[in-house]
């Protein structure tokens, strides 16, 4: 029961970061729009436009927040595989099933707690930007928290999964690679 409750668990996650890697390449395609709107406007027409800047700013922050669980769980991250393959391959498990997560989980806790607090206060003191547009931060510094959330969700499941397929002996009553790393890839 418990094994089950944490694959649907587990899936729900993965699906949720992967859905939010797809936001995150809309994000892009919008932002390409929007710099390009501002470039035609400021080459053709000879009138610059000083909103574009502003908002590429915005939505490159955000598009790079909501991917980092989805490229974490895809196990599409930049790591050093060239100095892990010199190990025996007992301890390369143990360096990318449980200790890279940890070291990840440790970082991103510490980067969640403190964008709430950050978020939250932003929130409270009602702080604007002080540019041209006078935007409320509390939308994109909240969303510092909730991509690191969710990234902090990703690593304990693989986290995890890297525990379970430390066991040197597979048990029966379930396939042996089921909580390997990548599993169900």
């Amino acid at each position: 029961m418990v094994g089950k409750t944490a694959r649907t668990l587990a899936d729900l996650i993965t699906r949720v970061s992967e859905r939010l890697l797809l936001l995150s390449g809309l994000i892009i395609v919008v932002l390409a729009v929007v710099v390009f709107i501002g470039a035609a406007l400021r080459y053709f027409v000879h009138r610059p436009e000083p909103y574009s800047s502003e908002i590429s700013m915005m939505l490159l922050v955000g598009c790079s927040l909501l991917a980092f669980a989805g490229v974490q769980s895809l196990g599409r991250n930049v790591r050093a595989d060239y100095l892990t393959r010199l190990y025996p391959p007992l301890i390369h498990k143990l360096l990318l099933g449980l200790v890279a997560p940890a070291l990840g989980l440790f970082y991103s806790l510490i980067v969640t707690y403190y964008g709430w607090i950050n978020s939250l206060y932003s929130l409270q003191v009602r702080e604007v930007s002080h540019s041209v547009i006078r935007t409320p931060l509390f939308p994109g510094k909240v969303l510092v928290p909730i991509g690191f959330g969710l990234l902090c969700c990703v690593l304990i499941v693989q986290f995890c999964r890297g525990a379970g397929s430390m066991s040197l002996r597979p048990r029966k009553d379930r396939p042996s690679d089921s909580w390997a790393p990548g599993a169900g890839r």
